[in-house]
């Protein structure tokens, strides 16, 4: 998607149904080549990523079903740093959270967008599907950008 840039930026507009009180949950999934997610939950949060070492549900965000989210996610690779924007306001901001194995980093550049996946599925192995929830992606916008929030 993005080869040899030291910034990108990915920005969409999501909005969810049926998801809070499923079993289900969407994940967008940036391979770099290690994977960094922001995942709608069914607990009605917004997640992203974060690095091992933390907390991750400090980084929670409330969301409500039928409402248009905007969802930024903003690399610099010289900086180590991602940002992630919920609706323009930012719910991280720290480390990339690099973690590929060997295999991969022999293979591809580790500061290379690769792909971007978008997942709707069981959050857990042993979960029935929940064949009502749907999900709306639009305006997506991939550049070599970096968008911080406003002030």
């Amino acid at each position: 998607v993005l080869k040899g840039q030291p910034t990108y930026h990915l920005g969409l507009d999501v909005v969810v149904e049926g998801l809070i009180g499923s079993t289900n949950q969407f994940t967008i999934l940036l391979d770099q080549p290690y994977v960094s997610n922001v995942i709608f939950r069914s607990d009605g949060k917004i997640r992203p990523t974060a690095p091992i070492d933390q907390k991750p549900s400090q980084y929670d965000v409330p969301y409500q079903e039928g409402v248009p989210i905007r969802v930024d996610v903003s690399v610099n690779y010289p900086d180590d740093r991602r940002v992630v924007l919920i609706d323009g306001k930012e719910v991280y901001d720290g480390p990339i959270h690099q973690y590929a194995s060997p295999r991969l980093e022999k293979k591809k550049d580790p500061k290379d967008l690769h792909s971007v996946r978008f997942s709707l599925g069981l959050k857990g192995a042993k979960s029935e599907p929940a064949h009502t929830t749907r999900v709306a992606v639009d305006n997506i916008v991939i550049d070599n950008g970096f968008v911080l929030p406003k002030k």
